[in-house]
């Protein structure tokens, strides 16, 4: 019994030691946004309207400020899709990663903003949401 809960334990560290690397990595990796998407779709947050959109030009990301919600679901949707695409070079693939790494540490300085932004991300983008979310509260929760 001891020995298995000694093995779990561990496990969870792995888990939590191999998601900190990552967070680490994206850290180190160099600014990149997305250049917004075509189409708008708006969200309702309270007294304000946050417009988001969901069809991602997929030429290469320019740097634009993530400080707020809408503008992080706006990246994540582009930058979900453009490391997805197959016909992009490898080059082009990892400035979407970059662009996405960016997004998660961003969304990470505001997790009051995770509610908001799964409202406003494309149905095909929040599974891939969910689990870098509960990667970064993992981390987060082993870390204290």
């Amino acid at each position: 019994m001891i020995d298995s809960l000694a093995r779990g334990r561990r496990r969870g560290w792995r888990f939590a030691l191999s998601a900190a690397a990552g967070l680490s990595f994206s850290a180190c990796q160099a600014n990149a946004a997305v250049t917004p998407p075509t189409t708008a779709v708006v969200a309702s947050q309270g007294p304000s309207t946050i417009a988001a959109t969901t069809a991602p030009n997929l030429s290469v990301p320019d740097v634009e400020p993530l400080d707020s919600a809408a503008a992080i679901a706006v990246a994540l949707n582009a930058a979900e899709r453009g490391i997805r695409d197959r016909n992009l070079s490898a080059d082009e693939t990892a400035r979407w990663g970059r662009a996405q790494q960016r997004a998660y540490r961003a969304l990470a300085n505001h997790a009051e903003w995770d509610d908001v932004v799964r409202d406003i991300l494309d149905s095909d983008v929040r599974a891939a949401f969910e689990l870098n979310v509960e990667a970064r509260r993992a981390v987060v929760e082993h870390a204290f």
